[in-house]
Formats: C-alpha cells, structure tokens, sequence
C-alpha cells in the first residue's frame, strides 16, 4: 500500500464577523471567527496533486466578500507555500477543487499542467 502525507500549506488568516444568517446560534453572533484558508499538498503518490488552489490576501480583500470584518492577514503566496516541498505550480499534475467558494479556486489558473 502506498504511502501519502498531506501538507496543509496556509495562505491567510481572515476575520470575520459572525452573523445569524450562517450560524442562526444567537450567542456568537457579533463576535469575531478567525479562519485560515489553506490548499492542501498530497505527498506520495505519482502524480503531484493540490486540493483547493487558495488565493492570496489581496485578492479576499478586493473580493467584497460580506461580514469581512477586522480584516486579512497574508501569511504566504502560493510559490512560497509549494518551494518548501521543492515544487513550483507548474510541478502539478492534478488539482482537486473540492467546492467553488471564493477562497478554493481563484489560484487554479497557476497549475497550467494540471488536469
């Protein structure tokens, strides 16, 4: 059986305001969730593969997106995150986009050899 590790590589840290209509628990609503939006690296298999592509902090914050409170803190770009694994986007083989919300695919474009 083949061996794999997952890397999570962070790309930013996001504050947000919590509101009723995504939590509809009363207590928290107005306090402040902090999120990290990661992509994920799979490590051992044949192919190189990504889960999610991330976007970078300047792109969430001209992305409008609502209840976008204290702000957005940019941790690394998504060249920095694959070079500590040796790789560049171009070394993707397979990119898996698990759901289209804003923060898993407008990086997608970067993994041209990808399918």
């Amino acid at each position: 059986m083949a061996e794999h590790i997952i890397h999570p590589i962070p790309m930013m840290l996001l504050m947000r305001s919590i509101h009723e209509q995504v939590y509809r628990v009363g207590a928290y609503v107005g306090q402040v969730a902090i999120d990290c939006v990661y992509l994920w690296y799979i490590e051992g298999t044949k192919q190189n593969i990504v889960v999610d592509t991330g976007m970078t902090a300047e792109m969430l914050k001209n992305a409008n997106v609502p209840g976008l409170s204290t702000g957005v803190i940019h941790i690394q770009t998504l060249e920095e995150g694959l070079g500590k694994y040796g790789l560049k986007p171009e070394d993707i083989d397979l990119v898996i986009i698990t759901h289209c919300h804003v923060d898993h695919i407008p990086l997608a474009h970067k993994f041209r050899n990808a399918s």
